[in-house]
């Protein structure tokens, strides 16, 4: 199953994690135990630990996700690893990979839309077996899904993407 909401997120929290640009030093995303393969994995990530600078981030997505969870897995006492802020340039993509195998540890996976479709072309998160609506792609909106769902950001060929992605144990 693949959750999707339009706009859950309040364009200043949206903002306010975008400031993390400035702040935070991005590194290469890597896949796994920081492995990084440019054939594979493109993209800047940065790491947004639980402080007093994010702590309101990281409680709305504890919430929001511990509620949708619980609403449509039936996970009770999900814990949320620390948020990855992802920032796909032209050219950047990350293919076919899953956040966890089915065994775990991660049961699931969300990514919090923070910069407007209209600001990039490409640069979709992609499934096998299902499409996300439009609405997906507005600043704002989360899709979750079971971390073992096999997903891919397709190449951006235009602008940059910006997301925020987290994983519940």
């Amino acid at each position: 199953m693949i959750y999707s909401t339009h706009k859950i997120v309040p364009d200043d929290l949206c903002d306010v994690t975008l400031k993390a640009l400035d702040i935070v030093i991005p590194m290469e995303g890597y896949i796994g135990n920081a492995l990084s393969d440019k054939a594979f994995r493109q993209s800047k990530v940065r790491w947004l630990r639980d402080n007093e600078y994010w702590h309101d981030l990281t409680m709305f997505i504890q919430v929001a996700g511990s509620t949708i969870g619980l609403q449509y897995w039936g996970y009770e006492d999900l814990v949320l690893e620390p948020l990855q802020l992802a920032t796909y340039e032209e050219g950047d993509f990350y293919d076919w990979h899953l956040d966890s195998p089915p065994e775990g540890p991660r049961r699931l996976s969300l990514t919090l839309q923070l910069s407007d479709k209209t600001e990039y072309e490409g640069g979709d998160l992609e499934f096998k077996e299902y499409t996300l609506n439009a609405e997906a792609y507005e600043k704002g909106s989360i899709t979750m899904f079971d971390s073992s769902h096999k997903h891919r950001i397709s190449p951006i060929m235009r602008g940059v993407r910006h997301s925020l992605v987290g994983w519940f144990r």
